[in-house]
């Protein structure tokens, strides 16, 4: 797998994180009804930039796999 692979794909995982503090830290001031709406939408970014960053590099990691079985 080549080096930008990987780079695209911690990135998504890491983008997804950033998504969740950032929310997780809006939300602290509020404790009300908005501190609900922050946490879902940070639990729902987290959860797509970091399946798409985990799916990228296990994609890759399979296909590369499959290159070494059948040359």
């Amino acid at each position: 797998m080549k080096r930008k692979e990987y780079f695209k794909s911690f990135l998504g995982i890491f983008i997804g994180i950033m998504f969740y503090e950032f929310f997780i830290d809006m939300s602290d001031p509020f404790q009300n009804a908005w501190a609900n709406y922050f946490t879902e939408i940070a639990v729902i970014l987290t959860c797509v930039y970091g399946g798409i960053g985990i799916i990228t590099f296990l994609s890759n990691k399979f296909s590369l796999f499959q290159t070494k079985e059948n040359p």
